[in-house]
Formats: C-alpha cells, structure tokens, sequence
C-alpha cells in the first residue's frame, strides 16, 4: 500500500489559510482557501487552484485531448 502524504493547514502571517505538505512544503498554484464549519460540526476546507496546464495540468479528459487523456511529450 502506497504511504498517504500528510497535509497541514496554517494561517499565513496575512491570516489566510495556506495548504502544506507534512514537509513544509506550499503546495503550488493556491488562488484561495476557506474553511467551512457545517452544522454537524465538520469542518469543510475548500481549496481553488490554478489550473493553467503548467504547475497544475487537467489529464483524463478526452473530449479536450485527442490522446485519450494521456499527456503528451512538450
């Protein structure tokens, strides 16, 4: 069974939320985050990111790529 990477939610010194990896690492191409306490006392985060086909790239979806979803060489 493949190991789960850990994420850690944390205020920046701005008081925004940013999503790291258990290592420290940003995870890249955040445009915002929010989180939500649901009436069952969840607590929801919702996350937007960039998906501009560099840092992010949007795979499987053949309707938008001819090769079936796979990504092609640059």
């Amino acid at each position: 069974m493949a190991e789960v990477q850990k994420l850690v939610l944390a205020r920046s010194e701005r008081g925004v939320y940013i999503l790291f990896t258990e290592d420290g690492k940003v995870l890249p191409k955040q445009i915002s985050t929010q989180l939500v306490a649901e009436r069952s006392g969840l607590q929801k985060l919702i996350v937007t990111f960039a998906c501009d086909g560099d840092g992010i790239r949007v795979i499987g979806d053949p309707e938008d790529n001819p090769d079936g979803g796979k990504p092609s060489d640059p």
